[in-house]
């Protein structure tokens, strides 16, 4: 794998934040604040950070960036969360960043992965310490994830339900960082900077080989886990596990996992939930169904295989056996209701 200059794109990331900083001086109010926001948690928005045309863009911290007007000099006093997605690449230092309810110590070695309700403040800890942000478009997620169903149905759902503001509760993915990962940052960064002919539609290639082999990391990572699973079964583990992958997951797949019998955990489950599993992951596939069809503008036939259906036809059976109507009828009556709210 053939190795960049990074230091000469570090200088080139430095220049373009010292330009974005001369653009905002002249503004009147704070630039990362929104007048929703609460006294202390601040929207850094897509404003300035994305040149016109922009769907990822890359963003720089370092020391001596810090602009007191914009960054606090104690650097206690920006939590924010932004309404993009973020990737946080540690190229070399350690960051402090100051999550919503803990701390994580980043270096070289981890790659954090926030969506747009991720509270955290990132602290330089050393002079030398260098930051680059991956900034990726709320609006264009979505475009891009619904047609890759393929991908790890917990690693797509971080992405998908953030978009229609069904993820608040887990709003970071932490992973290890591999030389394969450490070098495609790096080719996206160099491709960034160089800002070449067709830059955002090589950018987006990379960023889907960045997915695929986050995807195969977290595979990974659960095959491991397999055996901490063994020692520690309790049903909200394997509850949580139906939940993140409902659209696709089996019984003998669940009992395979968390080292059960089909028939006991069949039991286990019917006895928690009052339903038994074939009915439990149909409630889940409605109830997701149900937030597609408030929040998005999904057509039906990508709801439904999003959720894990092969036929349109049938899932409009089972919707209307569920709730009386059909999956078009409800979003109308959740359109008209959602209207009158804000009329």
């Amino acid at each position: 794998m053939v190795q960049i200059d990074l230091d000469f794109y570090i200088k080139k990331a430095l220049e373009q934040w010292q330009q974005f900083n001369q653009r905002i001086e002249g503004e009147s109010s704070h630039p990362f604040h929104d007048p929703s926001d609460s006294p202390d948690i601040f929207t850094v928005p897509e404003k300035g950070l994305f040149l016109e045309g922009e769907n990822i863009a890359i963003s720089i911290q370092a020391k001596q960036l810090l602009n007191p007007d914009v960054f606090s000099s104690n650097q206690h006093e920006f939590l924010h969360h932004h309404n993009f997605f973020e990737f946080n690449y540690v190229v070399r230092g350690i960051v402090k960043n100051q999550l919503e309810n803990a701390v994580m110590l980043q270096d070289n070695s981890k790659l954090l992965i926030m969506n747009p309700y991720a509270i955290h403040d990132p602290q330089l800890q050393t002079p030398d310490t260098v930051l680059f942000n991956i900034l990726i478009k709320k609006n264009w997620v979505e475009q891009v994830f619904v047609n890759l169903l393929s991908f790890n149905q917990s690693f797509f759902n971080f992405f998908l339900d953030a978009v229609y503001g069904l993820n608040h509760i887990n709003p970071y993915l932490i992973f290890d960082n591999t030389p394969r990962l450490i070098f495609l940052i790096h080719q996206m960064i160099k491709e960034y900077f160089d800002h070449n002919l067709c830059y955002q539609q090589v950018l987006f290639a990379k960023l889907i080989e960045l997915f695929a082999e986050l995807t195969r990391q977290q595979s990974d990572h659960h095959q491991k886990e397999n055996v901490k699973i063994l020692q520690n079964r309790d049903l909200s583990s394997v509850l949580h596990y139906i939940q993140n992958n409902y659209a696709t997951v089996t019984l003998e797949e669940v009992a395979d996992k968390f080292y059960f019998s089909t028939s006991y955990l069949s039991k286990l489950i019917k006895a928690n939930t009052n339903l038994n599993f074939t009915e439990h992951i149909t409630h889940l596939k409605l109830q997701s169904a149900c937030n597609y069809l408030t929040h998005s503008d999904l057509p039906i036939d990508k709801i439904t295989e999003i959720i894990g259906y092969n036929d349109s036809s049938y899932f409009s059976k089972v919707f209307r056996k569920q709730y009386g109507m059909t999956p078009k009828q409800y979003r109308q009556i959740q359109i008209s209701s959602l209207s009158s709210v804000h009329d």
